[in-house]
């Protein structure tokens, strides 16, 4: 399903504020016309103009991402109304009702970049895949070659997870993947208890996917 069809229009008016500085936000804010003003303790950044429905406008206005994302809790800055503004705002729970309801994640390639934060800070740290899955101890121990890490890194699909979303539910069947994190943290449960909580790179699924397990033996979050 579309995300902008999960997406409610709000108007905001001159001086009202969509996001506040340092105030906890989930939503994903898309401007679709006029002009805000981006401020950091009090003082103006930039502004920005936007209009969706101009075929001129390259880059979408989204403020948001990073709490959206689950990846900073809290606003980095103000985001205030200059004129009367459209804006799409995208709730992170419904959204997350929608993946689950459909058994969907999503694809990072359709996501606005979250890289850099209002500040124009850059945020992200890339990684590289081959890296990452060289870097995993279960790799390691099966003796990978450089030849298979490499045909590996380039058979990943890249995938966003919200907080609270499930990656692997032990009560599914039919999920033959295996997964390697790259940044964030999850739970891992068993039997509705949690037996580790992790952040960072970790491979998970591989008892199942390599025939030492019947069925999934935990859940992942």
């Amino acid at each position: 399903q579309d995300m902008d069809s999960c997406a409610v229009d709000r108007l905001f008016f001159p001086g009202e504020k969509l996001l506040e500085q340092g105030e906890s936000c989930m939503d994903l804010f898309f401007l679709a016309k006029g002009w805000v003003s981006i401020e950091i303790d009090s003082r103006l950044l930039r502004e920005e103009n936007g209009n969706l429905d101009s075929r001129m406008q390259k880059d979408v206005i989204v403020f948001g991402a990073l709490g959206f994302l689950g990846i900073c809790p809290t606003s980095s800055s103000s985001i205030i109304a200059s004129s009367a503004c459209r804006v799409r705002i995208l709730h992170a729970s419904v959204l997350q009702g929608v993946l689950e309801a459909n058994n969907e994640t999503l694809q990072m390639k359709g996501l606005p970049s979250a890289s850099k934060s209002h500040s124009g800070q850059d945020n992200s740290q890339p990684i590289s895949a081959k890296r990452c899955l060289r870097s995993l101890p279960l790799f390691d121990k099966l003796g990978s070659s450089e030849e298979f890490l490499s045909f590996l890194a380039t058979h990943l699909e890249d995938r966003l997870y919200l907080t609270g979303q499930y990656i692997i539910d032990e009560s599914k069947t039919g999920d033959r993947s295996l997964y390697v994190t790259r940044m964030g943290s999850v739970k891992v449960m068993k039997e509705g208890q949690v037996v580790a909580k992790l952040s960072g790179e970790h491979v998970f699924g591989e008892v199942f996917v390599l025939g030492f397990a019947a069925k999934r033996t935990s859940s992942v979050i």
